[in-house]
């Protein structure tokens, strides 16, 4: 796997978010594909993410994704993540980081044939929810569901805020997880940051939920 991570820069800080994030993803991406081959048989899929540092792509794949969203200013766009597995299974991730501070706010998107059945529908959202964006799945110590109005429509959208500690490190975060229509499928709302940082992002972080305009 080490082939499909950026080149790591010593002098980066975001050098290891981005590797947690893109270990989540492929950590993700083959669980779902395993899922794809119990359901075709036992078929064999060859896969190869396309990883690429990119902002203004990031900014084009957001606005791909959904109608509308405020990104907090305080966070930049990195890059994307790419996947297409024989035209069936497409996979499409953007993510964003607040510079010098352990973040990191990832949008990722699943647009399936297989999006009509329930199971698989299912699968890939706890897969995806479970995971989160560390590296490993993170301890949770408190979990709160709030729903919260979206879009000029004020649709209700679960969103699970969550205070999870990681077990290596003992350090503490904070995250917002939560699955909103997209324009052509579901996009997953995945955002961390360092606990310390929290009380002055929650409310840019509710801002940027209420301001998403879900789909089709």
């Amino acid at each position: 796997m080490s082939d499909l991570l950026p080149n790591k820069d010593p002098f980066d800080p975001n050098a290891s978010v981005r590797r947690r994030l893109l270990l989540m993803v492929a950590g993700g991406m083959a669980t779902i594909l395993l899922l794809a081959c119990c359901l075709c048989g036992g078929g064999l899929f060859y896969f190869r993410p396309k990883i690429e540092q990119n902002p203004e792509k990031a900014v084009a794949l957001t606005s791909m994704m959904l109608r509308k969203v405020t990104i907090p200013s305080s966070f930049e766009p990195r890059g994307t993540i790419e996947l297409n597995v024989f035209h069936q299974l497409q996979v499409n991730g953007a993510y964003y980081e607040r510079p010098k501070v352990d973040s990191i706010l990832a949008l990722i998107h699943v647009d399936s044939s297989w999006n009509s059945k329930v199971r698989v529908r299912q699968h890939i959202r706890e897969t995806l929810l479970e995971r989160g964006v560390a590296e490993e799945p993170l301890q949770k110590i408190e979990q709160v569901n709030v729903e919260i109005a979206v879009g000029q429509s004020q649709k209700l959208v679960n969103f699970e805020f969550s205070t999870c500690r990681d077990v290596a490190t003992e350090k503490t975060y904070k995250l917002v997880e939560g699955l909103v229509d997209g324009i052509s499928g579901d996009v997953l709302i995945c955002y961390r940051i360092d606990a310390e940082h929290w009380p002055e992002e929650e409310p840019r972080v509710r801002t940027m939920l209420e301001s998403i305009e879900p789909g089709p």
